[in-house]
């Protein structure tokens, strides 16, 4: 069943984003749209899982082939449309580092490519045709890891699962600091911590957790606990400041 809401905000993620890029003094912080985008994505797995889970379905081995299918066809025909654009438009130079975003991005790594070669708020930026495909990158890392964390926390019996997403919420954290960066050398990946920041998983996975976290309440807790809402719009905007400050 598709959800009307989650929709309507899926819609608000991509489209501050299209505008960003169109013209960013419409619309100066629209690239937060990504870091809805990633809410959402923590609690549309979150409950996909936990439903599948109730109904003793979910298999590992059939969550990364549904993975694969939804998103490899589509990453494949836009590559090809994007590179048939890119070889009447740009410049041999350009073209090459076209093709080279675009290896990175098929194998799931174009965040590291993206972040040690262009700064994503800067002109070349702009000009750059796949540099969005950044964000896939880092959802799908996440996703390599994230249903192991699941499983574990669902088989966990002395601790409820949404304390253990809360749990991993707060270690998550950890990620946002320089500490973290600098103590376990991430700077020869990411080069810079406002890179890292703003490319890396470690730095994105709170947000995933904010999502995730939503999606362990059913529907009548939702009703119980009226000041969730707010709760979880505190959370958002807290993924927020830390996006606008990694600039």
């Amino acid at each position: 069943m598709i959800r009307k809401d989650i929709q309507i905000y899926r819609c608000l993620a991509v489209v501050s984003v299209i505008i960003y890029h169109f013209n960013t003094e419409i619309l100066p912080y629209g690239y937060l749209g990504v870091d809805l985008f990633f809410v959402i994505s923590g609690y549309l797995i979150t409950k996909q899982i936990l439903n599948l889970r109730l109904e003793n379905k979910f298999k590992l081995s059939n969550f990364y082939f549904r993975r694969f299918k939804r998103i490899f066809p589509s990453l494949i025909s836009s590559s090809i449309f994007t590179l048939i654009l890119g070889f009447y438009n740009l410049s041999l130079e350009h073209f090459y580092e076209l093709l080279r975003g675009i290896k990175y991005s098929l194998l799931f790594i174009g965040n590291v490519f993206f972040s040690q070669t262009i700064d994503y708020f800067t002109i070349d930026a702009k000009r750059n045709l796949i540099i969005n495909l950044w964000s896939l990158s880092v959802e799908e890392q996440f996703y390599l890891v994230f249903p192991l964390i699941i499983l574990i926390g669902t088989k966990l019996k002395k601790i409820k699962f949404s304390s253990f997403v809360i749990i991993c919420f707060l270690f998550s954290l950890i990620g946002l600091s320089e500490f973290f960066f600098i103590k376990l050398s991430i700077s020869k990946v990411f080069f810079t911590f406002e890179n890292y920041l703003f490319y890396s998983p470690f730095a994105r996975s709170f947000q995933f957790l904010i999502g995730s976290l939503g999606a362990t309440f059913d529907s009548n807790q939702f009703k119980k606990l009226k000041n969730l809402n707010k709760f979880f719009i505190i959370l958002l905007l807290i993924s927020f400041y830390f996006s606008i400050n990694s600039l």
